[in-house]
């Protein structure tokens, strides 16, 4: 799409007489120009900080501390997702292993999403929009001061602006009729409600999705600055609205480089071919499927990076580890916790050591508090949720799913 179609159908999705207000959903890339870090440049300055701070102990300055020193500290970290192509998808293992307590999380955070630019002017011109009635609602995955600043600025044209989701069950002020509001589909850190670990993004509050869910199915959706890299965005939220979800994946997305990735033609997938599945009676037998299954697919020519064998315990990687021990390339095979696969992309997936008591997880189920949250369990954590297709994902399309129970 050239830069003046894009113009054309931008003005017609704001156009003042139209039958739907559209809803905005500013991702990482919304608030660059401000002086807002991405994810991989957050996951140097992290690391370099808290090396500085907590290896270090904090004698030395975070921007004196040599490259070589806090690179090589955080790519030995068991948890490091290596290569440079990699580099954005270890900002929730950073914020969970190094950012702790929550007290020390919140600090840093805060410093890290200032605006050190100011507001930049895609802000302002969102604030305008929301002054002229244009614009009622805003979805943000962020969780920097930006879009609060640009429409506080305007605030005495507009009134109330409503936030919601600032902290948990904090739902009470979202209308689909407000005049102005915020929705932090993550939470936001000041409250310690941000959800930035593995774990935390592969599922937003239940009743929130209920809340939202009219609003992608019924108005134009404009995305600006987000990859869709969350689970919890693209498939919890969107996945039941195939309309909705393919309004996420634009022609072609531009990052911050200017670099520019070639939509067309990708399909929007929010549930997988069914996978396959198997039972075993021991350890042993499972390891040899999983083993036979993995030299299949390297001898397809499905290259060793491009296979993922997930366990639902980091007590189990070792299982999954001995499972391919001595195969070509096994090194390069990813094995880790099923937390781990957020965003992650491969054409080839075994999810292994499925056993009674592990996936569902006693721990969870036992924890339950009602129905809902049973009913939650299920849906992330049975074989064939886990096995689901990531949106949007570039690997070829004939993917194949070995779930072995």
């Amino acid at each position: 799409m050239s830069q003046q179609e894009a113009i054309r159908t931008l003005t017609h999705v704001f156009r003042a007489n139209g039958e739907a207000r559209p809803v905005l959903l500013p991702g990482a890339g919304a608030s660059f120009s401000s002086g807002v870090p991405a994810a991989a440049e957050s996951v140097k300055r992290l690391a370099k900080r808290v090396y500085a701070e907590q290896v270090l102990g904090g004698h030395v300055p975070p921007e004196q501390v040599r490259l070589t020193e806090w690179q090589t500290w955080l790519h030995g970290q068991p948890w490091f997702l290596k290569g440079d192509d990699r580099l954005a998808e270890n900002f929730p293992r950073v914020v969970q292993h190094l950012l702790k307590p929550a007290e020390y999380r919140k600090h840093v955070l805060l410093d890290l999403i200032q605006p050190t630019n100011g507001i930049g002017k895609g802000y302002q011109r969102l604030a305008e929009l929301t002054v002229k009635g244009l614009v009622s609602t805003v979805l943000t995955t962020n969780f920097d001061t930006c879009l609060p600043t640009a429409l506080g600025a305007v605030r005495h044209h507009i009134g109330h602006i409503a936030e919601v989701n600032r902290a948990p069950g904090d739902l009470n002020e979202f209308s689909l009729y407000a005049k102005a509001q915020v929705v932090w589909l993550h939470g936001r850190a000041e409250q310690y409600s941000d959800r930035n670990l593995i774990e935390e993004v592969q599922r937003l509050n239940p009743e929130l999705v209920k809340k939202l869910v009219p609003l992608p199915a019924d108005s134009p959706l404009v995305v600006i600055g987000y990859r869709g890299s969350e689970p919890s965005i693209m498939e919890h939220l969107l996945r039941d609205s195939a309309r909705a979800a393919d309004r996420l994946l634009p022609l072609v997305l531009c990052d911050t480089d200017g670099l520019e990735d070639e939509r067309r033609g990708i399909i929007s997938v929010f549930d997988g071919p069914s996978p396959e599945v198997k039972s075993h009676t021991t350890v042993a037998a499972e390891a040899d499927t999983v083993r036979q299954a993995v030299e299949t697919w390297l001898r397809e020519d499905i290259a060793a990076h491009e296979i993922g064998v997930f366990v639902r315990t980091p007590q189990l990687v070792a299982r999954a580890q001995a499972a391919i021990n001595g195969l070509v390339g096994a090194s390069e095979i990813t094995t880790a916790p099923m937390s781990l696969a957020k965003g992650l992309e491969f054409r080839a997936v075994v999810v292994m050591a499925c056993d009674e008591g592990i996936l569902p997880l006693d721990g969870r189920v036992a924890d339950a508090a009602d129905e809902a949250e049973l009913d939650d369990i299920y849906e992330t954590e049975t074989p064939t949720a886990l096995c689901r297709l990531h949106p949007g994902a570039r690997a070829p399309a004939a993917y194949r799913r070995n779930s072995d129970i």
